[in-house]
């Protein structure tokens, strides 16, 4: 793995996880690994046989009367089985704190930090890891310039 700095580590816990499910709620992807998942909300893509299968930005095309009814969703129903219950086979976050996963199948799942300069509005958080189940394991938010990792509070 490549990265500016150790507390990107958590992530090479995938490696070797199985992609259970993926879903979406509003215009979050939520990527579910066995016990971890991670959560983007900055433009990603997920690619299998040089075909991109979905984008966040999918999320934007929809009929104007239900969030559901959009790309995103349809094409989660669409193409999820190319890439859902295949495990994972690297993890890499470059200096720019992307994050791009391979699977088994050599589908890629790629996620793009993609907030530049934030002169008229907070940093936003572009990409969320964590264990649900488990609020002793440390969450990590990651922001363009770089990541925040704390232990959740007990429920």
């Amino acid at each position: 793995m490549t990265s500016v700095n150790d507390i990107f580590s958590p992530v090479n816990q995938l490696i070797g996880q199985t992609l259970t499910d993926l879903g979406a709620y509003h215009d979050v992807l939520i990527l579910r690994f066995g016990e971890y998942e991670i959560h983007v909300s900055c433009f990603a893509r997920i690619l299998h046989n040089r075909e991109i299968l979905l984008t966040t930005q999918d999320y934007q095309s929809w009929d104007k009367e239900d969030y559901r009814h959009n790309d995103m969703y349809l094409n989660i129903a669409k193409h999820g089985a190319a890439v859902i219950g295949q495990r994972v086979r690297s993890v890499d976050v470059t200096p720019t704190n992307d994050l791009f996963v391979v699977l088994e199948n050599d589908a890629q799942i790629e996620v793009f930090c993609s907030q530049g300069s934030h002169s008229f509005s907070e940093e936003e958080e572009q990409w969320f890891f964590y264990k649900p189940k488990d609020s002793s394991y440390p969450n990590m938010a990651v922001y363009p310039s770089g990541a925040e990792k704390w232990i959740s509070e007990s429920e």
